[in-house]
């Protein structure tokens, strides 16, 4: 199994800034990053493929819901699985909520990633983080948000070495 490393934070606290910041440390750094990144839109959530920069709809908040306070897109978590399959990466971002806690949304995508070479990052809530700690082997990093630069400084150069060749 691969390595995972968790980017810990709730919505609002930065976290999607501290990913951006983080995924622009680690090309800075020589790494190829790949996976996606959850985003609010103006119909909802949106889907960010990190190696392109496209992006497909994810959910609604129009009343119907899942798991939460969202109705997912069909077919959005096999949208984003195909990005994150789509070519290997020094490192892959994949988010894991409720859903995934249930095997579901980007859980097989999460699975997949973690059977192949190259390290795994997780942005994921604190209340959730124990729930995939259990589940997963020890990470080999982690941060919390709000985090200043030195923080994802440190984070990062914990991602590079894990990624070095052993």
């Amino acid at each position: 199994m691969s390595p995972w490393a968790a980017l810990v934070g709730n919505s609002k606290t930065g976290r999607n800034d501290a990913l951006q910041g983080v995924v622009a440390r680690l090309r800075a750094a020589g790494l190829t990053v790949g996976g996606v990144m959850q985003a609010r839109s103006p119909e909802g959530q949106a889907l960010v493929n990190l190696a392109t920069g496209e992006q497909a709809p994810l959910a609604t908040s129009d009343g119907r819901k899942d798991l939460c306070d969202w109705h997912f897109v069909d077919g959005a978590f096999a949208v984003a699985r195909g990005w994150i399959e789509a070519a290997a990466y020094d490192v892959t971002v994949i988010p894991l909520a409720r859903l995934e806690g249930q095997g579901r949304g980007h859980w097989p995508a999460a699975q997949a990633a973690l059977a192949r070479p190259g390290l795994v990052l997780v942005p994921v809530s604190p209340k959730l983080l124990p729930r995939y700690a259990l589940t997963l082997p020890d990470p080999v990093a982690g941060v919390e948000c709000p985090a200043d630069d030195a923080a994802l400084d440190a984070f990062t150069a914990e991602l590079v070495a894990a990624c070095a060749p052993a």
